[in-house]
């Protein structure tokens, strides 16, 4: 028998074992840590929370009902640890050097893209999903407007309506196709703060 806890991430509930808590806290500490000194530490935390919310639910969906150690050890493992990462000098050295096949992809998820929204972000998203300029995209789609009379357009609506919005980093990170841990994460608030 053992100790659980109840944990709140992103708004989420969850039960863990008290070992896999422990661990977890320790994790989100060292990141914390990581990040002492930067500007954007409680949104990149927010949005590390809330990537590690999205893994628990993908876990707990599998017939279990609680988050074990192992869990935790298998989402560190994806995340990555803060100490992996060094400066943003010596990052881009290793990446120049590092072959590309030791990049990991995940596979792309599609959501609107607010960023490159004229109407809903639907084209921005297809264009994120896809890797194509998002020009290319709306040009594509006013010609399937065009070629289909209009019928198109209620298929764009329901898009609308039913894609979700990439709001957070790891959402982006996702529709990008890229592997979402805290380097990554990091990144991408960056280059929104750029954006801005």
């Amino acid at each position: 028998m053992k100790k659980t806890l109840t944990v709140n991430l992103n708004s989420i509930v969850f039960h863990i074992d008290d070992d896999a808590y422990e661990m977890l806290q320790t994790y989100l500490h060292e990141i914390a840590e990581h990040f002492e000194a930067d500007d954007e530490k409680a949104e990149i935390m927010n949005d590390i929370e809330a990537r590690i919310a999205e893994l628990f639910t993908e876990k707990l969906r599998k017939s279990k009902n609680v988050v074990n150690l192992l869990d935790v050890q298998e989402i560190i493992e994806i995340m990555g640890k803060p100490s992996q990462y060094t400066g943003d000098d010596e990052k881009e050295d290793n990446k120049s050097s590092a072959p590309k096949s030791e990049k990991k992809q995940q596979s792309r998820r599609f959501y609107r893209d607010p960023e490159n929204a004229i109407l809903g972000g639907v084209g921005g998203g297809f264009a994120a999903y896809f890797g194509l300029d998002v020009t290319i995209v709306r040009v594509i789609l006013a010609i399937l407007v065009f070629i289909s009379y209009g019928t198109f357009i209620p298929a764009y609506i329901i898009m609308w309506f039913v894609a979700p919005v990439a709001l957070t980093a790891s959402q982006r990170l996702e529709m990008q196709g890229e592997d979402v841990n805290i380097d990554s994460i990091k990144t991408e608030l960056n280059n929104a703060k750029k954006i801005m």
